[in-house]
C-alpha cells in the first residue's frame, strides 16, 4: 500500500505542474 500513497502523492504534487504547461499551451492556441 505504501507504493499507492506514493503514486497518490506524486500524481498530486505532478497535477498542478502538468495542468499550468497545458493551460499555457492551449490559450496560446486559443490566442492565435
Amino acid at each position: 500500500m505504501a507504493q499507492v500513497t506514493a503514486l497518490l502523492a506524486m500524481s498530486e504534487l505532478a497535477g498542478p505542474v502538468r495542468a499550468q504547461p497545458m493551460s499555457c499551451s492551449s490559450s496560446v492556441t486559443e490566442g492565435v
